[in-house]
């Protein structure tokens, strides 16, 4: 495992998935969809239970480049929060993305893990992601 800062809080535009994990692609779909330039952007993902354990509400996401943006274009916001993550990073992630959830569940164990915190995807590109949670 790595140590992860995000040095200041990060609003992203969101578009909710309609399940998961089958209305992942579909939500990052839209959301390149309704944010013209979404490919030159950082996009994420962010998920967290909600509920139980079986209830995950996931969010494709892409940077914010002005206040009001994903506003303007009938989207949410939220903010990603500056502070310390415990994450892994996955190579070649498209050739098994199953990858990234065994990546969490080794994270989720993590002792100074945020119970109120979330699992996030950083895409670097189209080959690697960071798979990262918020400690304490």
């Amino acid at each position: 495992m790595e140590n992860l800062t995000i040095e200041k809080d990060k609003s992203v535009i969101v578009y909710q998935a309609s399940s998961f994990p089958d209305g992942i692609m579909a939500a990052f779909q839209q959301l390149h969809s309704k944010v013209p330039d979404a490919f030159q952007r950082t996009t994420y993902g962010i998920s967290r239970p909600e509920g139980s354990m079986d209830n995950i509400i996931y969010k494709a996401a892409v940077d914010e480049l002005y206040e009001g943006e994903g506003k303007s274009l009938g989207l949410d916001i939220m903010t990603i929060p500056a502070g310390n993550y415990s994450s892994l990073t996955i190579r070649d992630f498209m050739k098994n993305p199953q990858a990234i959830g065994s990546a969490f569940k080794e994270l989720l164990q993590t002792p100074e893990l945020d119970p109120e915190g979330f699992c996030l995807e950083i895409y670097k590109n189209d080959q690697e992601v960071i798979c990262a949670v918020p400690l304490k």
